[in-house]
């Protein structure tokens, strides 16, 4: 009798064993949670490129990016460089970081169609059809997660990225606070890091004194013109890199002027470049050449 019961005692283990398999497959898997704290950002960054604070450096968001500038540093558009251009200034020892905007849906960018109209706040005053975004919301940090691993994937030794300010702007965004602004920030350095690339903060300076301490340098433009360099204090006060862009050539008019605005920006321990407001590099010249 137990001969005849056999067969189904052996389907009844196997049954068992079976189910045993599928719950474990499919049992949910618990990601611990990351640390945010400025500590373990710090920690993060030490074997990062961080540029430092007298490097030489050219910033081109337009145009065709040459060698013709002897830097150190190149800071290009994420969507525009070619990864071969990257690979061939790494190739003199030379570094390549990676801009884009964090904060805002520009028409023009590979990964615009990824947006949805749910994402976009009010538009940016002052520019062409580009918006605020929700950065709340999952989808759009997905968005940057991808761009940070496009910055990876083709070779950026870091990143700089802007519109990190819109909480302090007309945003249309309905129930941001400043506290989801701030986390957000933090989420885009923890990322950063986290893929081993260096972080910057471009212009946003509302947010620059609560930022320092998460970005590992900031890139700034035309902050004397508008009477606004002082909110860099804190980049300056922690030693990180502050580079700073000017376009109005009144500042280059004689070797007088010149010398007198970089004496002052070099005490401040500014680091500036003279270039066009839309950085497409069609001249260059700076403080590092009095």
């Amino acid at each position: 009798m137990l001969n005849t019961f056999k067969p189904l005692l052996k389907f009844i283990a196997l049954a068992f064993t079976l189910l045993a398999v599928l719950s474990a497959c499919t049992s949910p898997q618990i990601t611990p949670r990351t640390n945010t704290s400025s500590k373990t950002t710090q920690t993060r960054t030490t074997n990062l490129f961080i540029p430092s604070p007298d490097t030489t450096w050219h910033a081109q968001f337009n145009g065709n990016v040459s060698f013709r500038n002897t830097v150190d540093l190149y800071i290009v558009d994420l969507f525009t460089i070619d990864p071969a251009l990257i690979e061939a200034i790494q190739t003199t020892g030379r570094h390549v970081l990676c801009a884009f905007s964090g904060g805002s849906h520009k028409p023009n960018t590979s990964d615009a169609a990824f947006f949805s109209a749910d994402m976009l706040g009010g538009a940016i005053a002052n520019t062409s059809n580009e918006f605020w975004v929700d950065h709340r919301i999952p989808a759009v940090r997905r968005i940057m997660d991808r761009r940070f691993a496009i910055a990876q994937q083709i070779g950026c030794n870091g990143v700089a990225v802007s519109r990190l300010d819109g909480i302090h702007s007309a945003h249309g965004i309905n129930g941001l606070a400043n506290a989801d602004q701030f986390e957000y920030n933090q989420f885009l350095a923890e990322q950063a890091h986290a893929r081993g690339l260096s972080i910057g903060l471009i212009d946003s300076l509302a947010e620059a004194q609560r930022l320092a301490i998460y970005y590992d340098f900031s890139l700034t433009r035309d902050c004397h013109a508008k009477n606004r360099c002082g909110k860099l204090s804190e980049f300056v006060r922690l030693g990180k890199a502050t580079l700073i862009t000017e376009s109005d050539r009144t500042y280059l008019e004689t070797p007088t002027d010149k010398a007198h605005f970089c004496r002052e920006a070099l005490s401040r321990r500014f680091n500036v470049v003279f270039t066009p407001a839309n950085l497409d590099g069609s001249y260059r010249d700076s403080c590092s050449q009095v």
